[in-house]
Parts: structure tokens; C-alpha cells; sequence
């Protein structure tokens, strides 16, 4: 895991290799000033796929194992149920199964408290507290109660693998693959908070090298991304890249 300098760009290592192919999800939680990131594939395969937590001396504690492939992290805010300052995950327990847990890292108690075939992908929470979550198997965005109530929001934008709202809750923002997937052409659209009315915003595009993803709008109408870039040498790159959101 890296950190990114906000000022220059420069870029410093956070976490090293801990024997895993993916960091497969990225949160921070204030209540503890700390960085949790969760591994998806394994490599070796007798290893699985675990919580790590980053304080602030960037030293990296583990935290538990899944069971399943963790796609995302947030924070719950106070008020989400009972799971107020807990992490909230989308996991994919099979391949057209989906979930959503919320893990209290303070006694190691994973709780699911919604599933679906819908393909939960990545999950937001808006200012209100209401829980955003994409459905790429349906091409949605839904909202999710902590009862584990799911509610069609936005549907029409396909294969939605990345999703941010804006800090004063009043939009969203979807980065989202083109059909067919290897055509590589990529958007990042705003959806309106509550109306739904889509804009177009940006298209990027990247021959079939990986997927947007790790959106983050920041209070100054920057949206921040990651996304792969297309390989001019024998490696393959990421870059973080930006556009101001008017």
C-alpha cells in the first residue's frame, strides 16, 4: 500500500509486500486514527484473505481472516443500526452470491446483514448516512438499511466498479465499464442526490488493462482515481489522476 503526497505526488510505501496478489479494499476510520485494508487473492492459496489495520506510526497490525473475498471498506457512521463506527464490507461469498457485513474490530464479530445475487461491488455512505452500494451483476446502484433492506436507486449504468459521494452529500459520483467489458472504455459519471439525474462527466480510455476504481471526491470538488495504465514497457502501471467536478 502506498500514500500519495497531496502537495507534490510523490509517492511512499505505507505497507510492503505481505505475500498476497491484491489489496483488495482501503478505508480510514478517525476513530482511531487508523488505515484498514483487507487482502483478496491469496498467493500461496493456503493463505486467506485477512484484515489489516495501519496506526499511526504506519505500523501494520492483523486483524482477523474472512472466509470470502472482501471488494470494499467503509466506515459506518453512528446511527447505522447498531453498527455505528464499525466497518462495513461488501464480500463475495460465491460467484453470484453477494453480502454485506459489518465487522467490529474490536471483538473480531463479522455480522452479515444483507445478501443478494445483485453483485455487490463497492460501498459509500452519503451525508445523511444513507448506504450506497453498486450492483454489478444488475447494473445499479442500490441504497442497503442496516435491516438489510435493499433499494433500487439508479439502474442503466453498466458494470459500476467504483463509487464516491461528494462530502456535502448532495451527489455521487460512478465510475462504470463499457459493454463489452474488453473494449476498455471506461466513465466516471455524477449521479444528483436525491433525484438520480445522471451527467456525464469524464471517459477514460484504457484498452483492457484493469478497471477504475478508488474514487474519492475531496471538499473541493476534485474526484481522485485510480486507474490502470496502459503499458509502454514489459510492466504495467497505475496512475492517480483527477478532474474538478463544476
Amino acid at each position: 500500500m502506498y500514500r500519495v503526497d497531496k502537495d507534490d505526488g510523490s509517492v511512499s510505501i505505507v505497507a510492503p509486500h505481505i505475500h498476497y496478489q491484491v489489496a483488495s479494499a482501503l478505508t480510514y476510520r478517525a476513530s482511531d486514527d487508523s488505515i484498514y485494508y483487507a487482502t483478496g487473492l491469496h498467493d500461496p492459496p493456503e493463505l486467506f484473505a485477512t484484515l489489516y489495520a495501519v496506526d499511526d506510526q504506519d505500523q501494520v497490525h492483523e486483524i482477523l481472516t474472512f472466509e470470502d473475498t472482501v471488494t470494499s471498506l467503509t466506515v459506518a457512521p453512528e446511527g447505522f443500526g447498531g453498527f455505528g463506527g464499525q466497518l462495513i464490507a461488501t464480500t463475495r461469498p460465491a460467484p453470484n452470491a453477494s453480502a454485506l457485513q459489518a465487522i467490529d474490530v474490536e471483538t473480531g464479530v463479522i455480522t452479515t446483514f444483507a445478501q443478494s445475487d445483485i453483485g455487490f461491488g463497492v460501498a459509500a455512505f452519503g451525508a445523511d448516512g444513507t448506504l450506497y452500494v453498486t450492483g454489478w451483476n444488475s447494473d445499479s446502484i442500490v441504497t442497503v438499511t442496516a435491516d438489510g433492506v435493499i433499494t433500487p436507486f439508479f439502474t442503466g449504468i453498466s458494470n459500476p466498479s467504483g463509487l464516491a459521494v461528494a462530502p456535502d452529500g448532495s451527489r455521487m459520483f460512478v465510475a462504470h465499464q463499457g459493454d463489452p467489458l474488453w473494449a476498455g472504455e471506461d466513465r466516471i459519471d455524477e449521479l444528483s442526490i436525491p433525484g438520480a439525474t445522471l451527467t456525464p462527466r469524464v471517459e477514460i480510455v484504457q484498452g483492457f488493462a484493469g478497471t477504475l476504481a478508488g474514487i474519492v471526491v475531496d471538499g473541493a470538488n476534485h474526484v481522485l482515481y485510480e486507474a490502470p495504465e496502459m503499458p509502454d514497457t514489459d510492466q504495467a502501471r497505475a496512475i492517480i489522476d483527477m478532474f474538478e467536478a463544476s
